[in-house]
């Protein structure tokens, strides 16, 4: 047995070591005196069956000693040697310690018994290890399976006769040619394999391997990591030739895949549950009505995972199960269901018991036809005929048309405005009641509707009264739902002509107004803006000059209450001067005039930013007009307009400004990282909460012919787009 000494006192070592040698001369014993030499000893291969450690080493602690001794692969026992206080005791079980001895000569005489007693355990662990190892040779020898014994680099130490056959080679060739001659050089998977054995210490999973007549085969492969009873790292793997398995598979595979066919080919759809109700397959009609877009999507899933209501799902269920308890099928129950899009459908249903083997229920297949158009088109000869009862007396002129116009029937509002009754009217065609030119327009509209099957609405205007009229046309379907004939509903819209004739002047009138309105504002703005840099600022610059002089000119004996007061009214005057000053900008800076609207916006810009702390970035693109007045107004007011809302109500940090000359006109886009908004919550809104922002800015945008867009959601930002339209007037820069 070897054995190491770990003590810094040279005479405490030489009585550990008589101790141990005098016990048993063939104890080899190796001394370090410190701990830095002890871990170096095994650092560098030394394999000791036992260690002592001395818990009163100067350098480092026995702690720390101890921790880096186990820190190695296989650690070696190790025995404390204390002064023998019950907490040098208690620590040294804590830190893991095999044992302790009392360092007094009494205690040292128990040195021998704990090294015999490790001995004795280690020469019992052999022969355990022993007989696992003979119960694993003959495991190893008669397993079924291929076990092959490796070294992690892939280097194969020994083989079992079921390896051997498997890959076609003798034990002594599978040491030969190591993992490169059995595993496929193809084989994707490999890397991962060895990766995940690595990071876990074992894999299990299936590999494509290599006979030695050039085949491949595959094969579940497991393997794990181990260490033999010297400390070195082997593997076993386990190999399971599973080409007959594989070849199941695929047929099994092939048989499902011809099945699904079969059944995607069948319109109508169809769908299989177990005995819990959850799905395990459908074909292509029914994944479609489910909203699924494969077949292992269904599995698994129950009606309530799906897009049919609580309601309909508790009643599919409701029928799955009685046909399961009952064992019998039931035909042709028609019931409603919801489709994927949201849309309610309507299907004629048949579900039969599915049996195992035996003849035990274990679950429910179904099929069904959707037969919506079916009960849509009976709704539609129920309302045809509830229409046409209604329609016979009602005040509106209504009456039907073959493929040649000529009437089959007629109200008797419509043959009142004629001045006939029906026998003058029925079986003669429109054109002999009406212009050519009108003729010819009904027919083409006749035409369109029975080559559509759509209904369609044109506008009428009577030469007999003057009348103005909107006429329906509507198709009627054949039971194959063919188009044979034409409704014609004929309603006096002249009222309605009027007042919206009127109403357009108006809304013209009112945006005249509403220009004049704007024009005459910006304006006042300009000469507002104008008299107050010029007169007002002037004069209070000159006050402030003056006021300056004032100060410097007090004899130095003043009181210093003049002088302050001198101070504050200087103060108070520069601050009066930069209040004119942006006011006049607010207004209408003058330099929209004298500088154009791209450098009137980057300073409007800087001076946004320094006020609210939010970034601003302007880019142009294509910028090669100067636009008119009244255009550069609109769009600065829009911007400045979308500035203010990003500072008041977005609470945004980064604003971008993109301008850009286009063929047909000028665009400008703001665009904010704000909270955003709801645009259609806003619209529903009443007109006096809505605010007045966005209605300015859209109504500006109109005046000059232009269009505003405005595109917001909550968390998202807001983006407002200006689009105007070049004006004749405009000059090249």
């Amino acid at each position: 047995m070897r054995i190491l000494l770990i003590d810094e006192d040279p005479e405490q070592r030489k009585r550990l070591r008589r101790a141990l040698t005098g016990y048993a001369a063939d104890w080899h014993v190796d001394e370090a005196e410190s701990g830095d030499k002890a871990i170096g000893l095994i650092a560098e291969g030394e394999r000791y069956d036992l260690v002592f450690l001395a818990d009163d080493l100067r350098g480092r602690t026995w702690t720390d000693v101890m921790g880096d001794i186990r820190l190695e692969d296989v650690p070696p026992p190790v025995v404390l040697i204390t002064g023998g206080g019950e907490n040098d005791v208690a620590a040294a079980f804590r830190h893991a310690a095999y044992d302790y001895v009392v360092k007094a000569e009494d205690g040292l005489k128990r040195l021998p018994d704990v090294s015999r007693r490790l001995a004795e355990e280690r020469a019992r662990a052999r022969e355990e290890l022993a007989r696992s190892e003979e119960q694993n040779r003959s495991l190893f020898e008669h397993s079924m399976d291929g076990i092959l014994l490796t070294i992690p680099d892939g280097t194969i130490l020994a083989a079992n006769p079921e390896a051997c056959r498997i890959y076609g080679r003798t034990e002594e060739d599978l040491r030969r040619v190591g993992r490169a001659g059995v595993m496929d050089a193809a084989e994707p998977r490999l890397a991962a394999a060895l990766d995940e054995r690595t990071r876990t210490g074992r894999f299990r999973g299936r590999l494509t391997q290599l006979r030695s007549d050039g085949t491949t085969f595959p094969a579940e492969i497991s393997s794990s990591v181990f260490r033999d009873k010297d400390g070195l790292k082997r593997t076993w793997m386990i190999v399971r030739d599973v080409s007959d398995q594989v070849r199941a598979e695929e047929m099994l595979l092939h048989s499902r895949n011809l099945l699904q066919t079969v059944l995607d080919s069948i319109s109508a759809a169809v769908f299989w549950k177990d005995r819990n109700l959850n799905y395990l397959g459908g074909n292509r009609a029914w994944l479609e009505a489910a909203g699924l877009k494969s077949a292992r999507d269904a599995i698994g899933k129950s009606d309530y995972d799906l897009p049919w209501t609580r309601e309909q799902a508790d009643s599919f269920r409701k029928h799955d199960r009685r046909v399961m308890e009952t064992g019998r099928p039931e035909y042709d129950t028609v019931e409603p269901f919801l489709r994927a899009d949201g849309t309610t459908a309507w299907a004629r249903t048949t579900k039969v018991p599915l049996r195992d083997a035996v003849g035990d229920v274990v679950g429910v297949m179904g099929t069904y036809e959707d037969i919506t158009e079916r009960k849509r088109a009976e709704q539609k000869v129920r309302e045809s005929e509830e229409k046409y009862r209604s329609l016979a007396s009602a005040a509106d002129s209504m009456y039907l048309v073959d493929r040649d116009c000529r009437y089959t029937f007629a109200n008797e509002e419509y043959l009142s405005r004629l001045g006939l009754d029906s026998a003058e009217v029925i079986g003669r065609s429109y054109g002999e009641f009406h212009s050519k030119d009108d003729a010819n327009r009904f027919a083409a509209n006749v035409a369109r509707v029975l080559q559509s099957g759509q209904s369609l609405q044109s506008e009428h205007k009577s030469r007999r009264d003057r009348k103005t009229f909107l006429r329906t046309f509507s198709p009627v379907l054949d039971s194959q739902g063919g188009a044979v004939a034409v409704t014609v509903i004929s309603k006096d819209i002249t009222e309605l002509k009027h007042m919206e004739d009127a109403l357009t002047l108006s809304v013209g009138e009112l945006r005249q107004l509403s220009k004049r309105l704007m024009d005459l504002q910006e304006s006042e703005r300009a000469r507002i803006s104008r008299e107050l840099h010029d007169e007002m600022g002037a004069t209070l610059t000159m006050l402030r000059i003056n006021i300056a002089s004032i100060k410097k000119s007090l004899p130095p004996e003043s009181p210093a209450g003049i002088k302050a007061m001198l101070a504050d009214a200087y103060a108070l005057t520069k601050k009066m001067i930069d209040q004119i000053h942006q006011l006049t900008l607010d207004l209408r800076p003058q330099m929209l005039d004298d500088l154009g609207l791209v450098s009137t916006l980057r300073w409007y810009a800087e001076e946004f930013g320094q006020k609210t702390k939010i970034q601003v970035r302007i880019s142009q693109k294509g910028w090669a007009r100067r636009l008119d007045s009244e255009t550069a107004s609109v769009l600065f007011r829009i911007i400045q307009e979308a500035l203010t809302n990003a500072a008041k109500h977005s609470r945004a940090k980064k604003v971008v400004i993109r301008l850009a000359q286009k063929t047909k006109g000028v665009e400008a886009l703001v665009e904010d990282d704000g909270v955003g908004f709801d645009p259609r919550e806003v619209e529903r809104r009443p007109l006096k909460k809505r605010g007045i922002g966005f209605v300015s800015m859209k109504e500006r945008s109109s005046l000059v012919g232009g269009e505003l867009g405005i595109d917001s959601r909550p968390g998202g930002g807001t983006r407002i787009q200006a689009r105007i339209p070049w004006r004749k007037h405009d000059e090249k820069n």
